[in-house]
């Protein structure tokens, strides 16, 4: 059944593309001949200043919400992704504990890197409590 579903999954990866060209290929075959048979379109006239000036006051402000929002997301996400936790380390035979503060995003697995730089990577008889700030 697992194979099954691979071989599923290998075969909609690779028709699934060739679907979507082929699908834009006879959207554009269609409208090319569509616009071959309409009438010829105005001739262009740029804007004027006026209407540049007041054309879309609601998508400038829409805009610029958006990116205030998408800049305070994308703030928050890097200051939790750099915060500094508390990483005990239990040695499970002996019981010792050893105390490191490190980044958040240094924590992987079974290594990390401490805010001095130093490299650690855990034993097979040791376990990794982290505390996470508020």
């Amino acid at each position: 059944m697992d194979r099954l579903h691979r071989d599923i999954r290998m075969v909609w990866k690779i028709l699934l593309p060739i679907v979507v060209v082929g699908l834009i290929y006879l959207w554009g075959r269609h409208h090319g001949r569509r616009a071959a048979n309409a009438p010829a379109p105005p001739p262009w006239k740029p804007p004027s200043v006026r209407e540049m000036a007041h054309g879309h006051p609601r998508l400038f402000v829409a805009g610029i919400v958006l990116l205030t929002g998408l800049g305070v997301y994308g703030w928050r996400h890097y200051q939790q992704a750099h915060a500094v936790v508390k990483v005990r380390v239990v040695n499970t035979t002996t019981q010792e504990v050893t105390l490191f503060e490190a980044p958040r995003n240094s924590v992987f697995r079974r290594t990390f890197h401490t805010v001095d730089g130093r490299l650690v990577t855990l034993s097979d008889v040791e376990r990794m409590e982290i505390e996470y700030p508020e």
